[in-house]
């Protein structure tokens, strides 16, 4: 309801106006289990892609019909809709539209036991998070990366992510992403042998842990 006033306009602007309100519609009604308007919005995607040369507007509704997919449990499908979504994403400087695509991808990949390709995605998510000058964003994504490294017994480089996504949470001001970045921090240094660093870092997830639920505070890791 509150995008109904914005479609009169977005019709009349077209280009990428109208692709981030089509994108943005169908993303709404699909998380509200109205998947046969989703369904519409990626075809006029795909439509206005197709129109108009608009890579932009390709990615978007390949992504779209993936997030879908994702939601409805069909990860397989989703993971196809998004590898096809990566090309044209690749054509497009829109970073926040890349973003979207590259952690999508990132998702899926490791939903489906691909480790090496989520890792490819969620470093390129992490580039198009410090293009936009986003910390919450870049953080996620580094987020996203250090358990991955951790799979593929790389802990150093593991840690090297938990830090940095936990130096880009204070700039975006987020406990919850300090709590996670540190408790990966916390696994790392225990795979790599540092048991007094794992310590100390297993203590700052607690107090992290205690702003965000005091109650909490005292349980162990």
């Amino acid at each position: 309801a509150r995008l109904r006033p914005l479609e009169a306009e977005a019709r009349s602007l077209g280009g990428d106006n109208l692709r981030v309100f089509i994108a943005a519609w169908g993303y709404a009604h699909g998380l509200m289990d109205q998947m046969t308007v989703a369904d519409a919005a990626t075809a006029e995607l795909i439509d206005l892609g197709e129109r108009e040369s608009n890579a932009a507007a390709m990615a978007s509704a390949f992504a779209l019909r993936a997030t879908m997919l994702e939601l409805s449990g069909r990860l397989g499908a989703a993971h196809d809709w998004i590898s096809s979504a990566l090309p044209w994403a690749e054509k497009t400087r829109d970073e926040p539209l890349r973003y979207w695509v590259f952690m999508t991808a990132g998702n899926l990949a490791v939903a489906t036991g691909r480790l090496q390709e989520g890792l490819r995605a969620y470093q390129a998510a992490a580039r198009s998070g410090q293009a936009m000058d986003n910390p919450r964003r870049t953080s996620q994504a580094f987020v996203a990366l250090a358990p991955i490294r951790l799979a593929l017994r790389e802990p150093e480089a593991a840690r090297g992510d938990a830090r940095t996504a936990g130096e880009l949470a204070v700039r975006a001001g987020s406990v919850s992403l300090q709590l996670a970045a540190k408790m990966i921090e916390a696994l790392a240094e225990d795979e790599a042998g540092h048991p007094a660093a794992r310590d100390r870092a297993q203590e700052e997830a607690r107090r992290l842990s205690s702003l965000i639920q005091p109650e909490t505070a005292s349980a162990p890791l």
